[in-house]
């Protein structure tokens, strides 16, 4: 179960594709093996950003705001107006867990708050970062 849910998330995140049972990495996937550890965060905070809708909304959410917060139950409310009370909880999670690794945003288990820290990269820094990753030559 575990081997067939990281073979789903490099799927969605476009960094390999997954056709008859066969994960295959793709370009984006196998630049990203390749990486410091920075450079991939970067990478996958773009990946993350530009394939993930609800990665983007959490993110713009705390970009507006002047104290880069937010309830996660709103975010929460949302998922459950399309999936079951389980689905959305699960997907919450990943999506906790993505972002944090990501660097873009986390969510505090005691206040149940998102937030966007002050020290971690903006959104377009770390997409400028993405960006010169794929432009540099080996």
């Amino acid at each position: 179960m575990t081997s067939f849910l990281v073979a789903d998330a490099l799927n969605i995140l476009h960094f390999a594709e997954l056709k008859d049972g066969q994960l295959t990495l793709n370009s984006a996937g196998e630049r990203f093996v390749q990486l410091d550890s920075d450079e991939r965060k970067a990478m996958f905070a773009e990946h993350l950003l530009h394939f993930v809708p609800l990665a983007s909304h959490i993110s713009d959410v705390l970009s507006t705001r002047e104290d880069h917060r937010a309830p996660r139950r709103r975010f929460q409310d949302e998922l459950e107006d399309h999936l079951n009370r389980e689905a959305a909880e699960s997907t919450m999670s990943s999506i906790i867990t993505w972002g944090r690794y990501a660097e873009l945003f986390t969510c505090d288990s005691r206040t149940q708050t998102f937030s966007k820290p002050k020290l971690l990269k903006t959104n377009s820094d770390a997409g400028q970062d993405a960006q010169q990753i794929r432009h540099r030559t080996p």
